[in-house]
């Protein structure tokens, strides 16, 4: 692989845009900002077989999810594995006694790209398929036993992402690619054939976006725009599933005139999934940051936009049903640093050996918190990696601020057994306080190792937290953006340049390691015996693919 050429290619498919150094503004409840609306685009329902609805015995933390969902529930059938968002799986004969039997079962090649190569998603496992989408806004069905491409669908384009794909009720979800060749729709495609049955355009006449991969849910499919450019309040969507009406909408962004500047502000919304407690209906979503940052010509430092900018660089708790917010939280008030706080997992007590549930909620701003998930209430907060600059409210000489636009806690996090593991970017930008800074750049990537931690969900106590350093000679400093997988006792990342890691869970030591052909800015999804990672950046004449590894028998 050319290193060089897919350094060009720059890094990150998600970038929308110190424990003392954090005052985080207290959870609030406050009137909700949602509404029933009608679809700017619907379109009418196409012929397709039903689907029957398996009879089956749902689990308490399935209720409500789709009977797909339900049927594959040991497979990878949900963006993050589960509603929780734990992106943990205990029944794979993958561990540490057999990791080293990993070796390659198929690659499937999925065409296309973007500004950030064509793949930043987990790829959905149910059974005998796998379901993927592109940053181009394709569609792929794909035979999960060989690696077939059983349809394809969609209209191409470009996405920032990460993008990607739900599934229920016979359909398969998915961002759409509208007439900006952005992604504008939210679409429904038949199961089995890949042919559209409705598609819903949820960005209005604000020129957002929508980058994020949805949700299905009680008959309801949760997508959300992103905050950007001026003028768009990034919002929360419920769809029918059924027919793609809007059910409800929640702005992420409080003040509906933007600060008093719509014309030069913007902000909010949410470009990862969100997590879901079934028992309390109660949905989790992480929040964008708010825009221009860090400033504008005459506005410097975000003066463009006083005051806390609520909901933005925060966490919001909505009622599943109806979008009414319950409390809201924002980790960075007033961000002028681009810190997204837009993961999210949910620890239920039974399953993590707790007194009680916590929320975990991290971001681009490299601090992870623990919130009571009933309140919002702050039970610990914990700065990982390195810090500097970041706690500047105003600043008048060009300044170097780390993590950067690109760096922080910027790809899923997991839970398992009371730990929280995440992976934190190190990568500083530099920054002029009255310029508009976009998509990461002056970012400075692989200048610096990331770290790899282990917290503590009941405290917040780091467990251990490790450096990754690179194998290629080139990027001994290859950044981390492979988020974080748990299996058994190990927990699998991969670096930027396609090293893929797997780590001891108890003490960071990395166990096994796999090049694969191009990079990475994506996750992977294990089923069985079975790890698929999606390699998005490649260089030619290689595709865009996914790369299955399998335990050799």
């Amino acid at each position: 692989m050319a290193v060089a050429v897919i350094t060009a290619v720059l890094v990150l498919a998600a970038c929308a845009s110190s424990e003392n150094s954090v005052d985080p503004t207290p959870p609030t409840s406050a009137p909700t900002e949602s509404g029933e609306a009608t679809p700017t685009e619907a379109i009418p329902a196409a012929p397709s077989e039903t689907v029957p609805e398996p009879e089956l015995t749902v689990d308490p933390p399935l209720l409500g999810s789709p009977p797909e969902v339900v049927a594959h529930a040991d497979d990878w059938p949900l963006p993050n594995r589960d509603l929780a968002a734990t992106r943990a799986v205990f029944n794979s004969p993958i561990d540490s006694t057999t990791v080293d039997r990993l070796e390659v079962a198929w690659t499937a090649d999925v065409p296309g790209g973007s500004t950030w190569g064509n793949l930043a998603t987990s790829p959905l496992i149910l059974g005998h398929r796998v379901y993927v989408a592109g940053l181009d806004g394709g569609v792929q069905a794909i035979n999960a036993d060989t690696g077939e491409i059983l349809w394809t669908a969609g209209r191409r384009g470009g996405m920032y992402g990460p993008s990607g794909v739900s599934v229920g009720w016979g359909k398969v979800f998915a961002p759409k690619i509208g007439w900006r060749q952005r992604g504008q729709l939210i679409a429904a495609y038949d199961l089995e054939t890949g042919e559209e049955i409705w598609a819903t355009d949820i960005t209005g006449g604000d020129l957002s976006e929508i980058n994020v991969q949805p949700l299905a849910y009680d008959g309801l499919v949760y997508a959300a725009t992103s905050g950007f450019p001026a003028g768009a309040r990034g919002t929360i969507y419920a769809l029918d599933q059924a027919t793609g009406e809007i059910v409800w909408s929640f702005a992420t962004v409080e003040d509906e005139g933007l600060w008093g500047n719509p014309s030069i502000n913007s902000g909010g919304g949410a470009w990862y999934p969100p997590a879901l407690d079934a028992a309390t209906g109660t949905l989790y979503f992480g929040v964008g940051n708010p825009y221009p940052f860090p400033g504008a010509p005459e506005w410097p430092a975000g003066s463009s936009r006083p005051g806390d900018n609520r909901w933005t660089s925060g966490t919001v708790a909505l009622d599943a049903a109806t979008g009414e917010l319950r409390w809201g939280f924002q980790a960075f008030p007033h961000d002028i640093f681009d810190r997204d706080h837009v993961l999210v997992a949910l620890a239920n007590a039974e399953d993590h050996g707790l007194d009680h549930d916590v929320l975990v909620t991290a971001g681009k701003g490299g601090v992870a918190f623990g919130h009571d998930p009933a309140t919002g209430e702050v039970l610990w907060q914990t700065s990982v990696g390195q810090h500097q600059n970041d706690h500047l409210e105003s600043f008048n000489a060009p300044v170097e601020v780390m993590p950067g636009a690109q760096g922080g806690i910027v790809t899923p996090v997991a839970v398992a057994d009371g730990v929280l593991y995440a992976v934190m970017v190190n990568a500083p930008s530099y920054y002029e306080s009255d310029q508009v800074s976009s998509g990461g750049e002056g970012t400075q990537v692989f200048t610096r190792p990331s770290n790899v931690v282990a917290i503590d969900i009941a405290s917040g106590d780091i467990i251990w937290d490790v450096e990754i350093i690179s194998q290629i000679p080139e990027v001994p400093a290859a950044d981390v953006f492979g988020g974080m997988t748990v299996v058994n006792d190990l927990v699998f990342t991969s670096t930027f340049f396609g090293e893929l890691l797997a780590l001891d869970r108890a003490t960071g030591e990395i166990v096994w390691r796999h090049q694969a052909k191009g990079a990475t800015n994506s996750w992977p999804s294990v089923a069985g015996d079975m790890i698929i990672y999606p390699i998005g950046l490649v260089e030619e004449p290689q595709i865009p693919h996914l790369l299955a590894l399998r335990l050799k028998q």
